[in-house]
């Protein structure tokens, strides 16, 4: 790749509830503080001290400078299939729907 070049990734993510996603993250064992004024939430690594990503809640963007870009898909995945989670558990709940997991990945919702 020629020194010139400027790589740029960015990740989308559209969250619709702020406390799923504090229980996405709080499932993850991650450490986090929601700054409203910005309409960020800021993710701490695991001492608590150092930002490891921070999600915009109105670009819906991931931002990290501390991690690369491989690590930052893959972080971020991780992120939107918690927060998936918690969203289907939402669902089923406000529905009376049974939950029941596939696989890792998957999920399947039945009335009872």
């Amino acid at each position: 790749m020629p020194c010139y070049t400027i790589v740029t990734s960015s990740v989308e993510f559209k969250i619709e509830n702020i406390e799923l996603l504090k229980k996405a993250l709080e499932k993850q064992g991650l450490k986090f503080w929601v700054n409203e004024r910005d309409a960020q939430v800021v993710i701490k690594d695991s001492t608590g001290y150092n930002n490891k990503a921070v999600v915009n809640m109105k670009t819906g963007q991931i931002i990290s400078q501390t991690l690369n870009e491989k690590e930052l898909t893959k972080y971020s995945f991780s992120l939107k299939r918690s927060y998936s989670e918690q969203v289907i558990d939402e669902i089923a709940k406000k529905n009376k729907w049974i939950k029941k997991q596939l696989n890792d990945k998957q999920f399947q919702l039945q009335r009872f």
